[in-house]
């Protein structure tokens, strides 16, 4: 008999094959808040625009001269 819901996976095996996302269960004791989150990722922005800016001020090397194939 068909059933409406269909049972939820309980492996990873069987997750792929329902086609459904696995479920990630969180071990830690302590999960991180929304605005921890975001504070991080602000910061991690900051560092990475802040190294984007140092690289971005670096020259690039001189080209290569082309070599005449006449000389």
């Amino acid at each position: 008999m068909w059933r409406k819901n269909p049972p939820n996976p309980t492996s990873a095996a069987d997750a792929s094959r329902s086609g459904e996302p696995r479920r990630i269960r969180r071990t830690d004791a302590s999960p991180v808040r929304t605005r921890e989150k975001l504070a991080l990722l602000e910061q991690r922005i900051s560092e990475l625009e802040a190294r984007n800016n140092s690289v971005a001020d670096l020259q690039s090397p001189p080209a290569i001269p082309p070599i005449d194939k006449a000389e």
